[in-house]
């Protein structure tokens, strides 16, 4: 892949000699992503983190490709404006992604 649209000019990925099932599959979808060929990763991304984390990323996962929403319309969709703020924290420690890229905590927008 030599462009997307945030810039990346290349993409390589680089495996391990004896490659598990999936990482060899995470390495094909996020090659599939970065060429715009597919929009939603179907490798399972175990997260940890507090049941508001968790609730937080998990409706992260509902929006769309493509598509933001702001922290305090995510926290009144869950109920309490005043969450907003907890949600960038909540946000902040999706680390589990250092596979972002899977995980759409990118789709938080002003």
């Amino acid at each position: 892949m030599n462009y997307f649209k945030c810039g990346i000019y290349q993409i390589s990925i680089i495996t391990s000699v004896n490659p598990t099932e999936i990482v060899l599959q995470c390495a094909h979808e996020l090659t599939e992503y970065f060429a715009g060929t597919i929009k939603e990763f179907s490798v399972p991304i175990r997260q940890k983190g507090t049941e508001f984390q968790l609730n937080v990323w998990q409706n992260l996962n509902g929006i769309d490709y493509g598509n933001t929403i702001s922290y305090l319309d995510l926290a009144i969709i869950l109920g309490d404006k005043n969450l907003a703020r907890a949600m960038v924290l909540a946000n902040g420690k999706n680390k589990d992604c250092d596979t972002r890229s899977l995980s759409p905590c990118d789709r938080f927008g002003r």
